[in-house]
């Protein structure tokens, strides 16, 4: 199966995001190759899947729906969340995602 890759935003030209909610360095970094699919552990407190990911502003920890939905459905209106249209925490594909407004 092919995937969709796009930049992270943010990130661009160091991590691109899948389509099926997967994070890869874009270029090599500390010995791995360009195209290394990092790890995303589940964050105990959320249940969601969290990335480490590192920039000129130095590491920070970020929710892969949340990368996955503003790079594939663009930039949150103001007080929305990433939303998954089934409901299941682990399911972070682009077309599972949609921008909710919550206040």
């Amino acid at each position: 199966m092919n995937h969709e890759w796009r930049p992270v935003p943010g990130f661009e030209g160091l991590y691109e995001v899948s389509d099926s909610g997967q994070i890869r360095n874009a270029r090599p970094s500390q010995g791995r190759p360009a195209g290394y699919v990092l790890s995303t552990p589940v964050n105990p407190t959320t249940g969601n899947a969290i990335v480490r990911l590192y920039g000129p502003q130095g590491g920070k920890t970020l929710a892969v729906h949340r990368l996955v939905a503003r790079a594939f459905h663009g930039e949150p209106p103001v007080g929305a969340r990433a939303k998954r249209l089934n409901g299941h925490k682990a399911d972070n594909r682009a077309t599972n995602l949609e921008w909710e407004v919550t206040s």
